[in-house]
């Protein structure tokens, strides 16, 4: 009786799993993908690939897709009838890393959501046919905003900030075509400024000034006339040294010095 019961359910698992191989992974008349199918990574069909629904070679509804050796999906995708999906990202123990919309041409529309470990927001992004368009905001645990930038055609354009975990103000610049372009202002961690100064397409341009507290500590002539004093100054000393180089590295050291001194 033992035997037979064995023998039934080995009949069933296979009817089963023969009438499951004919309702998936059809096309109809026209060749198209039609009705549920599945996918594997290989041929053994041990390890699910894809999971979803298409109707006349469309995807339609909710798709699924997983990686090795991980049970449950890192992403679903939800299409609608216009061919674009909402997709949601997940991490290896399915908390959620990223969310947004793809357009038909599978490329990124419209307001993205990107999550850190603890699924707190940490990003907030937006896109037109897949470019960086519009704002760009970072945030801290506690959904205060880190950075702010502005994108136009998938290049920075417009002022970018930077904050400290107080909301308190670290750097303020502004972006041309990707490259800085105006007034420049830097902060130490208490809001106060150390550093003015002034971008022309990308390079330091004019009198910048350094301040320790309130006065006006030393400063430094980028303008043409200046730049020719600096570079006259320094044939006695030449360094390998890039004009893009010495634009950024003379920022960064001074605030290296102020953070070292407090």
């Amino acid at each position: 009786m033992k035997g037979t019961r064995t023998i039934l359910g080995f009949l069933l698992v296979f009817l089963s799993s023969a009438v499951f191989a004919q309702r998936v992974n059809r096309y109809n008349d026209q060749k198209q993908r039609d009705g549920s199918w599945v996918l594997y990574h290989d041929t053994s069909k041990k390890q699910v690939k894809q999971v979803g629904r298409f109707e006349n070679g469309l995807e339609r509804d909710t798709f699924k897709y997983y990686i090795p050796k991980i049970r449950h999906p890192m992403s679903e995708r939800i299409y609608d009838k216009k061919g674009g999906c909402y997709a949601f990202f997940y991490d290896k123990d399915r908390q959620i890393i990223a969310e947004g919309y793809y357009d038909s041409n599978q490329k990124k529309e419209g307001k993205w959501c990107y999550y850190d470990k603890g699924s707190h927001l940490s990003a907030v992004d937006h896109y037109t046919h897949g470019a960086k368009d519009g704002a760009f905001f970072v945030f801290f645990d506690d959904a205060k905003i880190a950075e702010y930038q502005v994108y136009k055609d998938g290049k920075k354009e417009g002022p970018y900030e930077r904050f400290g975990e107080k909301s308190q103000p670290l750097e303020q610049v502004f972006f041309v075509q990707n490259r800085r372009h105006g007034e420049a202002v830097f902060y130490n961690s208490n809001g106060q400024v150390l550093i003015k100064g002034y971008y022309n397409n990308g390079f330091k341009d004019k009198v910048w000034k350094y301040y320790k507290g309130e006065e006006v500590s030393r400063t430094e002539d980028y303008s043409p006339q200046g730049r020719k004093k600096r570079k006259e100054e320094k044939k006695k000393a030449p360094t390998k040294t890039t004009p893009e180089a010495q634009d950024t590295t003379d920022v960064e050291d001074f605030l290296k010095e102020l953070d070292t001194s407090n």
